[in-house]
């Protein structure tokens, strides 16, 4: 399980760069796009941090193997609290991205550009 975790967060690093990079072919690129870039961020951001449960301590996340089953108590944006398991979250911090990410693409491909390949399986070929 540890290393699908690990191997999901690598997939998600190299999707975001990816979709980043694509961007960056514009002078200025589609605002809607950036906003969602920075939505994605932001939104790892917050999850890390309850996962955390101290905001300022963002980037000592570590995974073991039995990580995937234990349970995060957090509240979300509205106050309200709930609990989830490990796994759980992560598949939806990389499924919001991969979401998003779609949205990113087709305004880039609107806009006149070339989106990103994002796909999995590219992040996996040699």
């Amino acid at each position: 399980m540890k290393q699908l975790f690990l191997n999901l967060f690598e997939y998600d690093f190299w999707a975001n760069s990816r979709t980043l990079i694509s961007l960056k072919q514009f002078d200025s690129p589609p605002a809607k796009a950036v906003e969602l870039i920075s939505h994605i961020t932001n939104s790892q951001l917050i999850w890390l941090a309850r996962i955390k449960q101290h905001p300022a301590d963002i980037y000592g996340f570590s995974c073991s193997e039995s990580s995937g089953d234990s349970e995060v108590f957090y509240k979300n944006t509205k106050g309200e609290e709930f609990r989830n398991k490990m796994g759980d979250i992560i598949l939806q911090v990389i499924s919001h991205s991969h979401y998003h990410r779609g949205l990113i693409a087709f305004l880039v491909r609107q806009a006149g550009g070339i989106p990103a390949l994002t796909d999995y399986i590219a992040s996996k070929r040699k």
